[in-house]
């Protein structure tokens, strides 16, 4: 199932793919730390135009995230 075509701002996607994590902010950390590791994503979301500070994620960068890391369940129900 395709995620929802909406922005998503960094702590709301972290939300879903962390829910269970207390802290916001870890949970946002841990998505950008994934993110970062898989070099591939890290430079498809930059050739879609996410630079050093961006608070949101397109659209399309969404989706080229799940297709690297999986789209989380949360994400799915939200449709």
């Amino acid at each position: 199932m395709e995620p929802k075509s909406r922005m998503y701002s960094k702590l709301e996607l972290a939300q879903l793919y962390f829910p269970h994590t207390i802290d916001k902010m870890v949970a946002r950390r841990h998505l950008m730390s994934w993110i970062k590791q898989c070099t591939p994503l890290w430079e498809e979301i930059g050739r879609l135009g996410y630079q050093k500070g961006c608070q949101f994620f397109s659209p399309r960068m969404v989706k080229c995230i799940c297709n690297y890391l999986g789209t989380p369940d949360n994400l799915i129900n939200e449709c």
